[in-house]
């Protein structure tokens, strides 16, 4: 009869295949391993399941995060479209791609996280992108009567997940920009007709 324990613990049953260790192991062990950052391989299902699980569980608690604040959405669409038109008179020079406008929200994120806006300004296409953010943010905060950081954050982290949404439907390096800059001149042929118009 073959040997079914685990080949970790040799307590209980191996019922999950490992493909490092090339054997059964037990659930306990595994979750350890993952747990301890094991060279767990990608294609492991029980893998794949577990960070599943962690992606559902941390967004569940983030929506009841968000919840429990009362955000309104046209504040927050207003908010975006804010940092949006700002972001877009920049980013018409080709140098610019998406994952600049991710970095530097992602700094700016970690800005608010710790409750104060950092001082250091990088001198490279994510630090300019990041410097108009926070402008952005100082003339919504104005125009709104105000702001607090932790209401900042939280906006900062919906527009974050907004263009991460986006960005895995429309692959390129600047789908999101040139939709940005469709967007614009859309707006500015808009306010041409209009002005004809009248």
């Amino acid at each position: 009869m073959a040997n079914t324990k685990c080949v970790i613990c040799y307590q209980k049953k191996g019922k999950r295949y490992c493909p490092v260790l090339k054997g059964k192991i037990c659930s306990s062990c595994c979750a350890r391993e993952m747990a301890e950052g094991k060279m767990c391989l990608n294609s492991c299902k029980y893998r794949a399941n577990s960070l599943q699980y962690k992606r559902h569980k941390e967004e569940s608690k983030y929506h009841q995060k968000l919840g429990n604040l009362n955000i309104d959405q046209d504040s927050v669409l207003r908010f975006i479209a804010a940092l949006e038109s700002k972001i877009c008179l920049k980013v018409v020079d080709p140098y610019y791609e998406d994952q600049h406008i991710i970095k530097a929200i992602e700094r700016v994120i970690d800005q608010y996280k710790f409750g104060a806006v950092s001082k250091e300004v990088l001198l490279n296409r994510i630090g300019i992108i990041e410097s108009i953010i926070i402008e952005g943010i100082g003339s919504f905060a104005l125009e709104s009567g105000g702001l607090s950081n932790e209401m900042i954050l939280e906006y900062m982290s919906l527009y974050q997940r907004f263009l991460i949404n986006f960005l895995q439907k429309k692959p390129g390096s600047r789908a999101y920009i040139q939709n940005l800059i469709r967007i614009r001149e859309e707006a500015q042929e808009e306010k041409k007709t209009s002005l004809i118009i009248q």
